[in-house]
């Protein structure tokens, strides 16, 4: 949970409050910016995965495409490294056409990272369909737009000269930077992290504090924790992810995985299995032995 309590304190505290998308006529309510964001991400179905799961999702192919969401808005508390990039929590939301800007069906999905060499955090977002910066107006009601913000360019100066609007630009033109490196890692995890929660031997159980205790946290000068979701697994998927941890698989870099995918059996050949999928997980090379022989097959 220490993701998503960074990542509202990141939106108390590091978002402006004359961002971009922000109607103006809203800076004058008394609900700012800030506390509009984490209101809204707080209605959010919040899913804590382990780390182990999280490097077999992040390993295994899979083409973005868009797919039914399981609830209409999402969080996933999840760890992923790419290059000098931490993403520690990616939001995932049904878009539907009236607020599209191309009036579509879309899935809406924005990334909180930390760049490890700089320190700098920030978040970016784009959809499923439209390889584009986007982002959510601040309006009631919310609209999705293309963030016109690719041809800000700012020549390197010292931050403490900065005026409020040249740092929001900087931070744009970061979050820009990096999701041109990570976009396509982060869409990835998200379907497979779709696929993962419809597996069989996948499930999950809900985690709420008490009010009492959340009162607690806020007399202390801590942020109160909302309920959460645990996934756990079962079954033959748990014996696997077993024996890898046994021989410290999760420790090892990239190089000495073979990446794993998503088989889906289409052709009239496939009598008994045509339409349905399996999952051929991401083993490490000279440990054939650990790639599961007893595929789980469903519905696509």
């Amino acid at each position: 949970m220490n993701n998503l309590l960074k990542i509202i304190d990141f939106m108390y505290n590091r978002i402006d409050n004359d961002m971009i998308y922000v109607n103006k006529d809203e800076l004058k309510t008394p609900l700012s910016y800030s506390n509009m964001l984490v209101r809204d991400f707080l209605k959010a179905k919040i899913f804590v995965i382990d780390h182990r799961h999280t490097k077999l999702l992040s390993l295994t192919d899979i083409e973005p495409q868009l797919t039914q969401l399981p609830f209409p808005h999402m969080f996933v508390d999840a760890n992923i490294i790419h290059k000098k990039y931490q993403i520690f929590g990616v939001e995932i939301m049904s878009i539907e056409p009236e607020i599209h800007f191309n009036n579509e069906k879309d899935i809406f999905i924005s990334a909180f990272y930390e760049n490890l060499e700089s320190g700098w955090l920030g978040l970016f977002g784009f959809t499923v369909l439209h390889n584009k910066p986007c982002g959510l107006t601040g309006d009631n009601p919310r609209r999705l737009i293309v963030d016109n913000s690719e041809n800000l360019k700012l020549k390197p100066i010292n931050h403490q000269d900065m005026t409020q609007q040249e740092r929001i630009h900087e931070r744009l033109q970061q979050s820009l930077i990096t999701q041109k490196i990570c976009q396509k890692k982060i869409a990835s995890f998200v379907m497979n992290f779709l696929l993962f929660l419809n597996e069989p031997d996948v499930y999950y159980f809900n985690v709420e504090r008490t009010l009492e205790q959340n009162q607690k946290r806020i007399k202390r000068g801590k942020l109160p924790i909302p309920k959460y979701s645990i996934i756990k697994v079962t079954g033959q998927l748990k014996k696997y992810i077993d024996k890898l941890e046994s021989i410290n698989a999760f420790s090892y870099s990239h190089k000495f995985w073979v990446r794993g995918h998503w088989r889906n059996f289409q052709s009239h050949i496939y009598k008994n299995k045509k339409g349905k999928r399996t999952w051929i997980k991401p083993y490490i090379k000279g440990q054939g032995v650990l790639v599961d022989k007893i595929y789980k097959l469903k519905q696509s």
